[in-house]
């Protein structure tokens, strides 16, 4: 097992001063929970990480999250005119990649239907995450596993956030959204 390492740097992100993210050992788990997860959305990873998975060729198979700033903070109060976009692995159904989108009435937050989510576009037949041996699979996946408790599931899913609201990251997204979003 080898401890996280990322370019959060580049994010515009501190590195590992005594980060969430760094925390974490790397896992392989393959266990039904885990497995489980990645049936059910697929994990988050950093610009830097989505920008790889960009420039190898899988940009087709990413998809973008909408949220308004403040998402993942402990109070209940959220920007809902600031938004920040994430990019993600693609959600599928049945062999056929989802739609998100934002609906003007719930103030501009992405609102997806209960029967809209789906596994992670690389997870394969077998269970197994078809870019974790090309050593890209986003860090949520590599850090997150069916030993870490909601709060710290949560904490490792709000610095991901921090990480897309920066120019780096905004960035990322322009260039994704110019390419592929249609």
């Amino acid at each position: 097992m080898h401890m996280v390492t990322l370019g959060l740097v580049t994010a515009g992100i501190a590195a590992c001063e005594s980060d969430v993210l760094c925390r974490f050992p790397e896992n392989e788990c393959t266990c039904e929970l885990c497995v489980d997860a990645c049936k059910s959305a697929p994990c988050w990873g950093t610009p830097q990480e989505m920008d790889a998975l960009i420039r190898a060729g899988y940009g087709k198979r990413l998809m973008m999250f909408v949220l308004p700033e403040g998402s993942f903070t402990k109070t209940p109060e959220r920007d809902f005119e600031q938004r920040v976009e994430v990019l993600a692995p693609a959600m599928t159904n049945k062999g056929k990649r989802l739609k998100c989108g934002l609906r003007p009435h719930t103030g501009g937050s992405l609102t997806v239907s209960a029967s809209s989510f789906g596994r992670c576009t690389f997870l394969n037949d077998k269970g197994l995450c078809e870019i974790h041996d090309l050593d890209m699979k986003p860090i949520e996946g590599r850090v997150e596993h069916h030993e870490i408790g909601y709060d710290e599931a949560i904490a490792i899913r709000r610095k991901i956030f921090e990480t897309w609201n920066t120019p780096y990251g905004k960035e990322i997204v322009d260039r994704w959204t110019k390419e592929y979003f249609r």
